[in-house]
């Protein structure tokens, strides 16, 4: 808990030293060593700078709130939604608490929302006859 404290003021000071660009691998020059980065949010900020790092956060958030909304508007549970609604809110709550940008979870709810989205629109085309 102590180390994870340190990286995480150490991911503090780098951003507040370069707060629009980041330091893409600062956690390695600064510590000499892989894993000592911050393991939240945070290191999302100091590897991509601030545009990245509301880029991912968006991401994530808007993939679990449309794929609730699709799963709570719906007469029946959708699969699709479900699992991206699933993967996507438990990334969402990880990464905002214990989980580096480097953790792939994140990509596989996206690609799941994205897949969800793709049936969506194929069976709103086939029950429209065939055309949007």
């Amino acid at each position: 808990w102590t180390i994870r404290q340190q990286v995480e003021s150490l991911a503090a000071t780098q951003i507040a030293e370069s707060p629009v660009m980041g330091f893409f691998g600062g956690a390695i020059a600064a510590t000499g060593g892989r894993g000592n980065y911050a393991h939240n949010a945070l290191s999302a900020w100091v590897t991509y700078g601030f545009v990245g790092f509301v880029l991912f956060i968006l991401a994530i958030a808007l993939a679990t709130f449309k794929s609730f909304w699709y799963l709570t508007t719906r007469s029946r549970a959708d699969v699709w939604w479900s699992a991206s609604f699933a993967v996507n809110s438990i990334s969402m709550v990880l990464v905002l608490i214990a989980k580096s940008v480097f953790w792939p979870l994140p990509a596989l709810g996206w690609g799941l929302f994205v897949n969800a989205a793709w049936h969506e629109r194929r069976r709103r085309i086939e029950f429209n006859g065939g055309s949007e």
